[in-house]
């Protein structure tokens, strides 16, 4: 193996030499560097294998010879040598990729023969993952059956004996969960995303498992080497790091969320994990941190007030109302961080009660009931608060737009057509364009115009515009082209007669009437 020692320290370089020639059954050829500059064209002429470096150095610096070789040489292995005070560059350090970090103070020959085995594993393990057919060398599926056996019989099967049969050496002394998500996967990764989990576990010297529990959420069981809080956390935040780097190398994949949770004796194990993953999903849907679990209270969504207030506006059918109080409601919910589940929930049962209303269950118009049905269902896929938001207000605009079309006489298609114009009246209008938007042929659509509007699509299209040019000529200093333009009309000559035809004037003496005013 070669190695690369880089340090401006001489005596840290000679000494890790010395215990570096005690370890039996490696081949290691030494080289050496006292900054990060010469380290870097040592590697670009050397095939060097792992790079041993510190962090504070002059030239480059250790976390900048990380990344720069990264780049160059992805299949170099990194350990950084760490002094008691610069522990968040060691942080930084494994998040750019080090397999490890070893304590200067501290530095003996365990550390070293153990660095070396992490080598190794990791060099195994990026060949395992890398192969075309590779076979994922752990029964996943067999974990998850496991894991739903012990669920389902929690209450009269024995924790012991239950993590004895997900791995021989896993046991309830210091037992730890840790609950993760991972962005961007499929679900045919599933199986490798567990199975390099718990190869990074295990290179790293830890008994435990891994599997996926929900969608893109996954656990993993394993035992601390210690029972201090502040130690577990320590070593939680290494594997952590060390995991996210094996993903994304090996799977191109980002992790995301995750959380601790240490098991408490007579606790129950899926109450803990299922706590995680309220937790996280609390953490992704309000954009907050947490490293403790959230704690559900019997915490009130008072959604029974809400349903009151929409059943009340449903008889006078004052829809816009019952818009606003929803509204209102979420963002109530948003200031006392109601759980995800619960508002979800909620606005759910709301937008139910309107769907049951009797202006949609006598409406004949199958394709816009399925539609806000559509709509009421999507809801639940919601992640974030603001995409809680964006799908309950495009329900509440699908339903208002509904329902005063029903009020005013208007047909559902009228209603969009004229919503259609009033967002697009700056640009090239047609018949044609404005029926395919409705899904009706256009001969129909106009004759549908004509009896509800009580004019030509043309006729109504032009007005549309006149309205928007008349806010222009009030309030702004554009010119006759420049706003001929801007509302839609094809030359300011056809927007003037127009103008003229419809108010008796001019558009330069509306504007100068309007501007003295």
């Amino acid at each position: 193996m070669n190695i690369l020692i880089v340090d401006d320290d001489l005596l840290i370089r000679n000494w890790l030499k010395i215990l570096m020639q005690q370890i039996k059954n490696i081949d290691t050829t030494i080289y050496e560097a006292s900054n990060g500059g010469e380290a870097l064209e040592i590697c670009r002429n050397t095939p060097i294998e792992l790079v041993i470096t510190d962090i504070k150095m002059p030239v480059l610096n250790g976390l900048d010879l990380i990344t720069e070789l990264k780049n160059e040489f992805p299949s170099i292995r990194f350990c950084v040598l760490s002094s008691y005070d610069d522990f968040s560059y060691v942080k930084s350090a494994l998040k750019a990729g080090a397999l490890d970090y070893i304590l200067k103070p501290e530095m003996k020959l365990e550390d070293l023969t153990q660095l070396f085995a992490k080598v190794k594993n990791s060099i195994d393990l990026e060949k395992k993952y890398s192969s075309e057919n590779n076979k994922i060398g752990h029964d996943i599926s067999g974990l998850i059956a496991l894991y739903k056996e012990y669920v389902k019989n929690e209450l009269i099967t024995d924790l012991e004996s239950f993590l004895k049969k997900l791995h021989p050496n896993l046991t309830c002394e210091n037992l730890m969960i840790i609950v993760f998500t991972v962005s961007n996967k499929d679900d045919k990764s599933d199986e490798r995303i567990a199975s390099i989990t718990m190869d990074t576990f295990l290179a790293n010297n830890y008994n435990g498992v891994s599997f996926p529990i929900e969608n893109e959420y996954f656990a993993i069981l394993y035992n601390s080497s210690s029972n201090i809080p502040e130690n577990q956390e320590e070593e939680y935040q290494k594997l952590i790091t060390i995991l996210n780097s094996r993903l994304s190398g090996l799977e191109h994949l980002q992790l995301g969320d995750s959380i601790l949770l240490p098991y408490k004796a007579n606790k129950s194990l899926k109450i803990l994990i299922d706590s995680g993953l309220e937790t996280i999903r609390f953490c992704i849907f309000y954009g907050t941190k947490s490293n403790k679990p959230v704690i559900d209270t019997e915490q009130h969504s008072n959604k029974t007030a809400l349903y009151q207030l929409i059943q009340k506006y449903l008889e006078f059918g004052d829809y816009n109302k019952i818009a606003r109080e929803i509204i209102i409601y979420m963002e109530d919910a948003y200031k006392r961080q109601l759980t995800p589940s619960k508002l979800i929930s909620a606005v759910r049962g709301a937008l139910r009660i309107l769907l049951s209303g009797d202006i949609i269950i006598k409406s004949s118009e199958q394709l816009i009931v399925e539609k806000l049905d559509s709509l009421q269902e999507n809801i639940s896929s919601s992640k974030t608060y603001k995409d809680l938001i964006e799908k309950t207000n495009e329900f509440l605009n699908e339903y208002c737009s509904f329902t005063q079309a029903k009020l005013s006489g208007r047909s559902s298609a009228i209603q969009a057509a004229l919503q259609y114009i009033e967002d697009n009246y700056m640009n090239k209008l047609t018949l044609d364009k404005v029926a395919n938007y409705v899904y009706l042929n256009s001969s129909y659509l106009s004759q549908l115009f004509k009896k509800e509007m009580n004019m030509s699509f043309s006729d109504y299209v032009e007005q549309i515009r006149l309205k928007h040019a008349k806010i222009l000529l009030k309030e702004t200093d554009y010119s006759m082209n420049q706003i001929a333009e801007a509302v839609g009309f094809s030359s300011q000559n056809y927007f003037t007669r127009i103008f003229k035809k419809s108010t008796g004037i001019t558009p330069i003496k509306y504007k100068n009437m309007h501007q003295k005013s």
